[in-house]
């Protein structure tokens, strides 16, 4: 569990030098549903709910990156977010054959 919040730590802290803004969970415009994310960042004028996944494993595995995709579009679906975009990010790698079988269901977008 250490390594997974200490992954999920080092994402945030990427977020924030990059240039986004954390959103506090006392802004009154994020609903219940997007609290549940990892992270909420503002960058100009998107709003992005980022949910973070670290996996023990080095290759990401289909079904599991379906149902963190099919979390991470619950978030986006019941939030009232202006302006929202999801991204998800992973601590495995995402094989080519893994990108084709996401692109091919339209979760995964280039």
């Amino acid at each position: 569990m250490a390594a997974a919040f200490q992954f999920e730590k080092l994402v945030g802290e990427i977020f924030k030098i990059n240039g986004f803004t954390a959103i506090s969970d006392n802004d009154q415009e994020n609903v219940l549903r997007a609290r549940e994310a990892d992270f909420i960042f503002r960058k100009g004028e998107d709003t992005f709910i980022v949910e973070v996944k670290f996996y023990r494993t080095a290759r990401s595995q289909i079904q599991i990156l379906h149902r963190a995709c099919d979390q991470l579009f619950g978030y986006l679906e019941f939030s009232n977010l202006a302006n929202k975009k999801g991204i998800l990010v992973i601590s495995s790698i995402l094989a080519n054959e893994a990108k084709k079988v996401l692109q091919e269901n339209t979760v995964l977008k280039s």
